[in-house]
């Protein structure tokens, strides 16, 4: 499973993760996504004995016949530590790096990959009640908090509230579960769902150590006050080798019933031992940054990193690992490879070269230039020129990706809120020119959004009816702008016209920007709204000091502002509901605006997932996602704005690249994928 990924380069994982209250959520496989930064016009030069930031420390040769040079579309990576890290671009390395119990096919379906055999053998009906004896109780610190304790173990935290005690008033008492007390209702045999699986003998991490039981069990730790604990422990409760440490069998247990738990419980990545101590996000030499004087991260997957290439501002350099599991134990023994007996059991590009080239239009050069093997992130101009050009290909999957912006909702009674009423923010939804959006930036390179989640995830919404004719819904979004809806709502609200709005962005995604500018223009003519852009800070800085942070919503609210941002799920449906509304994610990804409280529907979503009904019908699951996702797109906490085609230009020395729906595997997967019989080959 791939991490769900942000643009923020930290996150209060504390407000996060421990307000999850004994309804567990879905783990998001998601990533936002940040474009081209800007250049800096005051930044300052640097002294005459400090070397210049674009000149490297020394130089790193690579062999160029062999390489396949990668641009990224950002000034630095933000964490080479995956249990920390939220961005798309590092994930981009990281799942180079770290191999999976599991792989997905393009479509979302699941094939045992490390893992030889991996199953959930048992569901339970489990609720509040199951748990109360293995909880523990403390004292909500203020109304609307929860308590958040103090642990002398590092790797304890809060799975779970009791539902009955939330929301919560000053000094009154919380039961909560903590991983312990969840070991101790494993033991007792009180849990929600169990997945049983056997590693592949043989698999060795870049160290030399072999992949055991230990490595499983204990790689949950790593996550524990990271901004990535929401993602792991939401559903996750605990882990055991039944066999031993140095054993190949592992059990993975929920909370509740799970119908997603093949894709959710597994740790997001795999530890060698060396590193199982490690928190995540650990700074020094005592980390994984060894552009902080820490340890290289080491994993199971077919590149490990050159520690000598890493320099910070300049990218890094992976090349293959020599035992790389696959071509040791065989494509043979893949119990489902029945491909052709000349497939690789490898990547055939010996290295990647990941160089960060921020600028748009020294991407563009770059490859144009013949200096790198493959660009993405570039404006539609861009994409048509390679598309019209000999010597290039422009790549394009239909992604899991999408725009949306997020409306302050539930906000402090002594709070103005002009967003608090469902008919301003309906009218506002009504204006947004989707089409021209897609039509004017995107030049096609994307559709227009009708619905809050793409084709690719719409297997599990509906019974009867086919994405395109839940795109004739009434409660489906309109493409182009309806002034007369729109001004028939504001005056029925009794506010006054123009509505005085903020429309916010992050300041390093020039095309993102274009596209709210074409919304201000849009809502400002009609004379219903008088609309202002406001692009606050870089993403990263933007989401960690800004939005993921107590009383942001406020804040927003005061401004009469909204916040614009990219994101990217997968197949499943839950993601896309779960990361924008579900309150344990609030001050994560990517909700910044609803707490506890703000959605009178959250456990009916929840039960889309986790219940026995869910585990064991898929009708169930279709019926309850379409009654969902008409008050999701009628409650209007959050609107999408456009779905996008993910696309990759690679020079005509690649061949056979398939490119991907994630630009997370578009080094990985999108390279070497067996499931498709598919490879690519440098032909320099």
């Amino acid at each position: 499973m791939t991490p769900p990924t942000t643009d923020q380069s930290e996150s209060d994982a504390t407000a996060i993760d421990r307000r999850r209250l004994l309804q567990a959520t879905a783990g998001a496989g998601l990533a936002t996504y940040a474009a081209g930064c800007l250049d800096d016009p005051e930044a300052e030069e640097p002294a005459d004995d400090e070397p210049a930031d674009d000149e490297p420390d020394e130089e790193f040769d690579i062999d160029e016949d062999e390489t396949l040079r990668v641009a990224i579309e950002r000034a630095n990576f933000d964490d080479y530590d995956p249990a920390s890290s939220t961005l798309a671009d590092d994930s981009m390395f990281h799942n180079m790096v770290y191999d999976g119990l599991i792989t997905t096919t393009i479509e979302g379906e699941p094939f045992n990959w490390m893992a030889e055999q991996y199953e959930v053998t048992e569901s339970q009906d489990v609720d509040d009640v199951d748990y109360e004896p293995y909880m523990e109780e403390a004292e909500a610190p203020d109304d609307g908090e929860l308590p958040v304790p103090d642990f002398d173990d590092p790797f304890e935290t809060v799975l779970a509230y009791h539902g009955d005690d939330t929301p919560a008033e000053e000094g009154d008492t919380v039961r909560y579960l903590t991983r312990a007390g969840a070991a101790d209702a494993v033991d007792d045999g009180v849990f929600g769902v169990r997945l049983e699986g056997t590693l592949r003998e043989g698999i060795t991490f870049h160290n030399g150590e072999e992949l055991t039981a230990e490595n499983v069990v204990r790689s949950y730790d790593r996550f524990v006050g990271t901004p990535n604990e929401g993602q792991v422990f939401d559903a996750f409760m605990h882990a055991e080798a039944p066999d031993g440490d140095d054993g190949y069998e592992f059990e993975l247990y929920g909370i509740f019933p799970d119908a997603d738990a093949v894709f959710e419980l597994p740790p997001l990545n795999i530890f060698p031992s060396e590193h199982l101590d490690i928190p995540g996000g650990e700074d020094g030499e005592d980390g994984l940054d060894p552009r902080d004087g820490g340890q290289v991260p080491i994993g199971t997957g077919p590149y490990q990193i050159v520690e000598d290439s890493v320099q910070e501002g300049f990218g890094l350099v992976l090349e293959k690992y020599d035992d790389y599991w696959v071509e040791d134990l065989g494509l043979d023994d893949l119990e489902w490879w029945d491909g052709p007996a000349d497939f690789p059991a490898s990547p055939e590009v010996e290295a990647v070269a990941m160089e960060l080239v921020p600028e748009e239009g020294t991407r563009v050069a770059a490859l144009q230039n013949e200096e790198v093997d493959m660009i993405y992130e570039v404006s539609a101009a861009d994409r048509n020129n390679f598309d019209e050009q000999d010597g290039t290909d422009v790549v394009g999957q239909p992604a899991t990706g999408f725009l949306y912006q997020q409306f302050p909702l539930n906000v402090d009674e002594d709070t103005d809120n002009v967003w608090g009423d469902q008919r301003v923010r309906e009218a506002y939804q009504l204006m947004v020119p989707r089409q021209a959006i897609v039509d004017i930036v995107e030049d096609g390179w994307a559709a227009p959004a009708r619905l809050p989640f793409p084709e690719a995830a719409s297997g599990q919404v509906s019974v009867d009816k086919t994405y395109g004719e839940l795109e004739e819904e009434d409660w489906a979004y309109p493409v182009e702008p309806q002034p007369d809806e729109a001004e028939a709502l504001l005056n029925e609200a009794g506010v006054e016209t123009p509505v005085d709005i903020e429309i916010h962005t992050n300041a390093d995604d020039a095309v993102r920007q274009d596209k709210m500018e074409l919304i201000v223009d849009e809502v400002n003519a009609s004379g219903l709204f008088d609309a202002e852009l406001v692009t606050p800070a870089d993403i990263g800085d933007w989401t960690t000091q800004t939005l993921y942070v107590d009383g942001s919503r406020n804040d927003y609210a005061e401004d009469s502002a909204i916040a614009t941002i990219g994101l990217a799920a997968g197949t499943l449906t839950h993601p896309y509901i779960e990361a924008l509304h579900d309150p344990d994610n609030h001050n994560g990804c990517c909700n910044f605006f609803h707490p506890e409280g703000t959605f009178d529907w959250i456990e009916d979503f929840r039960e889309a997932r986790f219940s026995l009904d869910a585990v064991e019908s898929l009708e169930f699951r279709q019926e309850r996602y379409e009654e969902i996702y008409e008050q999701v797109a009628t409650d209007i906490g959050n609107t999408f704005v456009d779905f996008s085609l993910e696309t990759v230009i690679v020079s005509a020395d690649l061949d056979g690249y398939i490119g991907w729906n994630d630009r997370r595997q578009f080094t990985n997967q999108a390279l070497w994928n067996p499931l498709s019989e598919d490879f690519t080959t440098l032909e320099r």
